[in-house]
């Protein structure tokens, strides 16, 4: 637990976010057994239900994962948000091709379960790339060596500012 606690921001925030995709994927796997069952009115719908909420889980975590690993580069943050979507649609229809491909679960209860599910974690999803994005482009003060704040580009000057060096020349004494 304090090994966690030193852990990089980055670290900390993608176990979070798997943390609580998980909470959500096996809360909907169980509400899904519940409610199916093996033999009342609809077959097969736990095993559907399982293995549907687990392909949603394997591509939510593909897809925080790659947002993730990506550089602290806030100009390319939105772009690699929008890729990390098209890799978990990809993995998810991917894993749920090759599960119902398989033959060992009935397909309806398992299409069922996986859009469920991957809806329920795209909310999960969404706030994690949006707190992932929100700490790449926030900017660290920059302190110089003394421990004074450093002078800013043109850039990071607000509006109705002036620049330290802006300051020199008009000042006339």
């Amino acid at each position: 637990m304090t090994q966690l606690r030193h852990a990089e921001p980055r670290v900390r925030r993608y176990l979070g976010f798997a943390a609580a995709a998980a909470l959500v994927a096996g809360g909907l796997a169980a509400a899904g057994a519940a409610v199916g069952g093996e033999s009342g009115a609809f077959p097969g719908t736990a095993a559907g239900a399982l293995a549907g909420c687990a392909v949603s889980l394997a591509a939510s975590l593909a897809g925080g994962l790659a947002i993730a690993l990506r550089p602290p580069d806030p100009r390319a943050v939105a772009a690699r948000a929008l890729g990390a979507t098209g890799l978990r649609l990809a993995a998810v229809a991917a894993l749920a091709a090759v599960v119902a491909l398989s033959g060992k679960v009935a397909i309806r209860p398992l299409l069922v379960w996986t859009a469920i599910s991957h809806l329920a974690l795209l909310v999960i999803d969404t706030r994690y790339a949006l707190a992932e994005t929100a700490a790449a482009t926030r900017r660290p003060q920059a302190t110089g060596a003394a421990g004074t704040p450093e002078e800013t580009t043109p850039e990071e000057t607000r509006p109705g500012e002036t620049r330290p060096d802006e300051a020199r020349k008009t000042d006339h004494r």
